[in-house]
């Protein structure tokens, strides 16, 4: 009887440790992919190292050279293969006085299980040649960054205790590459920050697009007329830049050439794709429609999942660009184009620290702002289109706030400002969500601050509409300028049941100038949108 409780007992620890020893070896478990576990060469035995194997003569220290390994894919603890080598990935190389990390600025490794088939280029401090060792330049990090990328859908990388003792630190979380759809984790348990998401940190305007070229293409079912379009940058975070000049109407399409084929237009700092605005067969010019993209369209991009793009030339990324193709009539009920002028999207991206995630599943929505002063005269006018995945926007129990303030200068007594949120396509086919009440001044002159909060609440979903409860307020001092400011609020007593929660659709911010203001406008100085749940 002791003997069977000692192998019993026996048995029992040795399954706890090997199913412990299972799940620390584990690329991804309980929905997270481990850096530890992507660093090769780091980890004692877990992951083993690449290895030089030629040249045979050392290359020389502070020069640009081409290396090549004897193979370009390692093996993870859990029997995962992957190819570590990339642009976007550090490398360290070497040992002792002469190991030094360096980021590839080229590698050619297509057939990484072909001997010597795998080379990457780098500029070198110090003589490398074969034997020497090539292991991760960020712990596994980056690869497991790649790695999560590499599905399309994205997900959260985990790093731990195991990943700082190997010499991980924050500064190599913030140095990454990032990616719109992957975040990282913090699980070490020690106090500070734990989630860390791609975030922009430029907020400068990237220049409209130079006018593409585009040139008619056999077959298509485009309708027989001459046609103008456009493009517009998207950036990391699926924002979209001020539109191109617009290429004239010389594209004619014809019976047999009933398809047009848009070049993409020339690369720019932080941008990973573009989209095409094209108007209805015989549209006058300055009438172009927003064309949804597909994979028949063009290559689309893989670095953002807001809105459908196609592939840019983005060197961080190692991304060729892809032309569009356009062989179906566009739709007078698409969205118009999206920030005429001086529309800000980003150029810069990095890993910062957050409160939280926000939504499960990728970000479903971003920000294009359009800070540029209203005009003066009484209108309404749109100041900033904020870019939503619509079904992933579109989900029961979601909640959202819209919030942002502005600036302006009284004009006369009685000016009236109001803001208004609508969903749908841009500036066209939107539905409308809610309306403050009109501020009403009392002023004649003076600046005056503005804020607005709207709250959206999803609380049904169909096939095609959505329906959501939407209330706002806005804060505006209608005196003078050292006066105290009144809160406005909506008057909904309704839900909205007819949002669309198809495609790519867009949540419209629009100013109600109700009498004019002085010279400059409404002027917007932020805007933010938050998924509270």
């Amino acid at each position: 009887m002791k003997l069977f409780r000692s192998l019993a007992i026996l048995f029992a620890v040795t399954g706890f440790v090997g199913a412990a020893c299972a799940q620390n070896s584990q690329s991804k478990f309980a929905g997270e992919i481990r850096a530890y576990n992507f660093a090769y060469g780091n980890n004692g035995t877990l992951v083993p190292a690449l290895q030089v194997d030629s040249p045979n003569t050392p290359t020389p220290a502070l020069a640009t050279s081409t290396i090549s390994v004897a193979y370009g894919t390692v093996t993870l603890g859990d029997g995962t293969v992957i190819a570590p080598l990339s642009i976007s990935a550090p490398i360290t190389i070497g040992s002792g006085a002469n190991q030094e990390t360096v980021t590839p600025s080229a590698v050619s490794c297509t057939t990484p299980q072909i001997y010597q088939s795998c080379t990457f280029t780098a500029y070198f401090t110090y003589s490398h040649g074969t034997g020497d060792r090539v292991i991760s330049g960020t712990y596994g990090l980056q690869e497991a960054l790649n790695y999560a990328n590499s599905y399309g859908v994205g997900g959260i990388v985990a790093v731990d205790s195991q990943w700082y003792a190997l010499g991980g630190t924050q500064a190599i979380v913030a140095a990454s590459v990032p990616y719109s759809n992957v975040y990282v984790l913090d699980n070490s348990g020690a106090p500070g920050l734990r989630y860390f998401v791609p975030t922009a940190t430029s907020q400068a305007t990237t220049a409209a697009a130079a006018a593409s070229t585009g040139s008619l293409t056999a077959g298509g079912a485009l309708t027989a007329g001459a046609y103008f379009f456009k493009t517009a940058y998207v950036d990391l975070q699926g924002q979209v830049s001020q539109a191109s000049s617009e290429v004239a109407s010389s594209l004619t399409a014809t019976s047999t050439n009933a398809s047009i084929t848009v070049n993409a237009p020339a690369a720019a700092a932080g941008q990973v794709g573009y989209i095409v605005y094209m108007t209805v067969h015989g549209g006058g010019t300055g009438n172009e429609y927003y064309v949804p993209l597909t994979s028949t369209n063009c290559t689309l991009t893989k670095l953002e999942s807001v809105i459908p793009a196609c592939a840019l030339t983005n060197t961080t990324y190692g991304q060729t660009s892809s032309a569009a193709l356009v062989a179906a009539n566009p739709v007078n009920t698409s969205a118009l184009v999206i920030g005429a002028t001086d529309t800000v999207n980003r150029t810069a991206f990095v890993y910062a620290p957050s409160e939280s995630f926000g939504a499960v599943g990728p970000v479903p929505v971003t920000i294009l702002e359009q800070p540029t002063a209203t005009s003066t005269a009484a209108a309404t006018y749109h100041i900033a289109a904020i870019t939503i995945n619509a079904p992933l926007f579109a989900q029961v129990g979601r909640e959202y706030r819209v919030c942002g303030s502005g600036h302006f200068t009284y004009a006369t007594t009685g000016t009236q400002l109001q803001f208004a949120l609508l969903e749908g396509q841009y500036n066209n086919s939107d539905v409308a969500l809610a309306t403050t009440t009109a501020a009403t001044s009392t002023a004649t002159s003076g600046n005056a601050v503005a804020q607005f909060c709207f709250t959206v609440d999803i609380t049904a979903v169909g096939a095609t509409t959505a329906s959501a409860w939407t209330h706002a307020y806005d804060i505006v001092n209608t005196g003078a300028a050292s006066a105290a400011a009144t809160v406005w609020t909506d008057t909904n007593v309704a839900v909205v049941s007819t949002l669309p929660d198809t495609g790519v659709q867009w949540l419209d911010l629009e100013v109600i100038n109700a009498a004019a203001f002085a010279s400059g406008g409404f002027q917007l100085d932020s805007l933010s949108i938050l998924p509270i749940h």
